[in-house]
């Protein structure tokens, strides 16, 4: 199969391949503003140009409209869920044009004003290729099987954990960055000082939450410990007194020490969260910037120096979008913060598991002849103990690091707050300027 080069030529004309598939242009952003109930208010010409249809056509139709058949019904269960819940949410689609055609397309969608708009450009990832191959597995099951839109979805979330991904928000900020800085690769955008930075917070923030998962499973192996010192301590009678007394203390130690554990778990999905929300408010903000730099040129040179009713009605519904709030920055650096004192606290209780493990070893040397089985239990302990010791050296330093990387991200905003750093991808709406250098 060969496909004919088919990106916008300048003469407004949309060429498509022999398999039927439209070649959305790598230039091409394009967006759609809809009511609650997803029916469309207004579009640039871009989306126009591709789904095929006139403006009458388009302006006061649903957006299924341009719903390709292919398309996994549990995909757009989980984007109404989203937008209906208040939340943004990215994902591939695949429309159909009225020319018999279909396109595939990266999207964005976020709730705004009364409605919601989405913003897209054209999917050229490897992460595309393998959702293509989901949706289509999916889309089958649903026709042949009969899966609910609901079991599609939740079957979408499993495909995408055995991809490695935490949760979909972990896959939204992986697929967009793909897309976003794929495209501004081959356009020759100049390079961003946030996004690669936020990438290396996310890479050590990673490594954080396994070596704490490591640490875990190690740890709930020797869980079973302070019990097992405890029966053999009861079946020597007195001479188990002193080891029942250890074992004791030991249960105390494992309690503390569980509950850090899981705070350590917590805080290792909270922080990924913060980060992939920034990711995906970043990446977001720099599509909708070029969206609407290139609806401002188009209605120059379709209207002049006015305003169409679809511009004036998508710069006021701009102006009320803010964009990604520096919040989620800020959880970061407060999580980072609460990850050092808990790696401090789990220290401290693992200075106490060391005292424990002496006491034992000598218990265990007094009683080798009552029970050796003792010993294995001590060097167990020992070996824990010594495994977390590294682990944490590794969590702390990753800590530090992704720490001094997020204070480059509040030094780049500072420095643009301040004038002494041009934002880039900046656009004329209200409140966009904080658009830092993503």
């Amino acid at each position: 199969m060969i496909d004919i080069d088919t990106h916008n030529d300048n003469s407004g004309t949309t060429h498509r391949s022999d398999s039927g598939e439209i070649q959305v242009g790598i230039e091409d952003v394009f967006f759609s503003l809809t009511d609650g109930r997803g029916v469309i208010k207004a579009s640039n010409d871009v989306f126009r140009r591709l789904s095929g249809h006139s403006w009458d056509d388009l302006i006061g139709s649903s957006h299924k409209k341009i719903r390709h058949p292919d398309m996994p019904a549990g995909v757009f269960h989980l984007i109404w869920d989203r937008l209906k819940a208040g939340e943004p949410v990215g994902a591939y689609i695949k429309n159909s044009s009225k020319t018999g055609g279909h396109f595939w397309i990266m999207s964005y969608f976020m709730p705004l004003g009364d409605g919601f708009l989405s913003v897209s450009c054209k999917a050229t990832s490897p992460i595309f290729v393998r959702i293509r191959d989901i949706y289509a597995r999916l889309r089958d099951a649903e026709l042949k099987q009969g899966l609910s839109p609901e079991a599609s979805m939740k079957a979408l979330h499993l495909e995408l954990r055995k991809l490695g991904y935490r949760d979909f928000a972990s896959f939204v900020a992986d697929a967009l960055n793909a897309e976003i800085m794929g495209r501004s690769d081959a356009l020759g955008h100049r390079a961003s000082l946030n996004l690669p930075i936020l990438a290396e917070i996310r890479e050590a923030c990673s490594e954080i939450d396994a070596l704490g998962g490591e640490m875990l499973h190690s740890y709930k192996a020797i869980t079973v410990a302070p019990t097992n010192l405890q029966v053999r301590a009861s079946r020597l009678g007195d001479l188990g007194q002193a080891l029942a007394s250890i074992s004791a203390n030991f249960t105390t130690l494992t309690t503390e020490m569980t509950a850090k554990m899981n705070a350590f778990s917590e805080l290792s999905q909270k922080v990924l969260n913060a980060v992939d929300e920034s990711r995906i408010g970043m990446l977001s903000k720099r599509l909708i910037a070029e969206a609407v730099r290139d609806f401002d040129a188009e209605q120059v040179e379709t209207v002049g120096e006015g305003e169409s009713a679809s511009h004036r009605l998508l710069r006021s519904e701009l102006a009320k979008y803010g964009g990604q709030p520096r919040g989620s920055s800020d959880v970061i650096k407060q999580t980072l913060h609460q990850f050092d004192k808990i790696v401090q606290e789990v220290r401290q209780l693992l200075s106490g598991l060391s005292v424990m493990r002496t006491m034992s070893q000598m218990e265990a040397a007094r009683l080798v002849d009552e029970d050796p089985s003792i010993e294995m239990i001590v060097n167990d302990l020992r070996a824990f103990h010594d495994e977390a010791l590294s682990r944490l050296d590794l969590i702390f330093a990753r800590i530090q690091f992704s720490e001094k990387q997020l204070q480059k991200l509040f030094d780049i905003a500072r420095m643009i707050e301040d004038g002494t750093l041009t934002a880039r991808n900046e656009f004329s709406f209200e409140g966009a300027q904080q658009d830092l250098v993503a």
